[in-house]
This record gives C-alpha cells, sequence and structure tokens, in this order.
C-alpha cells in the first residue's frame, strides 16, 4: 500500500468516525403510485451506515477472493 492509499484510507475513517450521525448518502424515493418515477424526497444514510455496510462489503469480499486475485465489479450507482 503505498502513502497516497493510507491517506485516503485514514482520511474516509476519520470522516466516517467524525460526522458519523450526519447525513452521507442520499437516496431518491421511488413514488409508490407511479412506478419508475421518483418523489422529491430523499431517504438518507448516515456517514456510520455507510461506513459500516462498506467495512462488512470489504470483509465479506475478504472471504470469497483468493489473496492477490482479481475482482471486477460492474454496477449501477446504487447504495446496495
Amino acid at each position: 500500500m503505498d502513502s497516497t492509499e493510507l491517506d485516503m484510507i485514514t482520511s474516509i475513517q476519520a470522516a466516517m468516525a467524525l460526522y458519523e450521525d450526519r447525513h452521507c448518502m442520499g437516496v431518491r424515493d421511488t413514488d409508490p403510485h407511479n412506478p419508475g418515477q421518483y418523489t422529491d424526497s430523499y431517504t438518507w444514510l448516515t456517514f456510520k451506515t455507510i461506513g459500516d455496510r462498506s467495512k462488512n462489503f470489504g470483509h465479506g469480499l475478504r472471504q470469497l477472493i483468493e489473496p492477490r486475485g482479481y475482482l471486477a465489479i460492474c454496477a449501477a450507482n446504487r447504495p446496495e
């Protein structure tokens, strides 16, 4: 790991700890009466929630991927 990566990881972890109860990511709500349409409201996820999900996802990947293995993730821009 080079020093740039370490600094980035440290910065992200510090933000997760410092702002844990603040809004981090907003997910636009869908209109229950019009499938495929969105409302003007958002459901907010906190820094803590995003940090916990990221950590759990990373731990899961480490269980599935061999050391020095490769992984590509192709996905829509979504919190899941």
